[in-house]
C-alpha cells in the first residue's frame, strides 16, 4: 500500500495527467494521477496527485479496461461531483 503522503491531494486532475493503474496499492478512496510517457509509464521526479472520490475502487478495479478509460471515468466522476 503507498502513503498517501506521496500524493499531493487535489480536487481535479491536473491537465495532461492520467491515472496511474497501481490497482489495489491506493488508499481506498482516492485516485491517483501521475504524468506519464506515451506508453503510461511513470514519468520519474514528476508530482504525484490523488482525488478523493466516492467510486474511487471501481474506478481503480477497471485497470483491466486500460489507463484511458480508467482516466475518462475518473474525469467524469471529478466533473459530476464539483457541479
Amino acid at each position: 500500500m503507498l502513503d498517501i503522503k506521496d500524493f499531493t491531494i487535489v480536487d481535479h486532475a491536473p491537465s495532461g495527467t492520467v491515472v496511474w493503474n497501481i490497482g489495489s496499492h491506493m488508499p481506498d478512496g482516492y485516485v491517483p494521477f501521475v504524468y506519464a510517457d506515451r506508453d503510461y509509464h511513470l514519468i520519474p521526479g514528476r508530482p504525484k496527485y490523488a482525488v478523493k472520490l466516492d467510486n474511487a475502487r471501481e474506478i481503480m478495479d477497471r485497470s483491466i479496461r486500460g489507463v484511458e478509460t480508467m482516466t475518462k471515468t475518473a474525469r467524469t466522476s471529478i466533473e459530476k461531483r464539483n457541479k
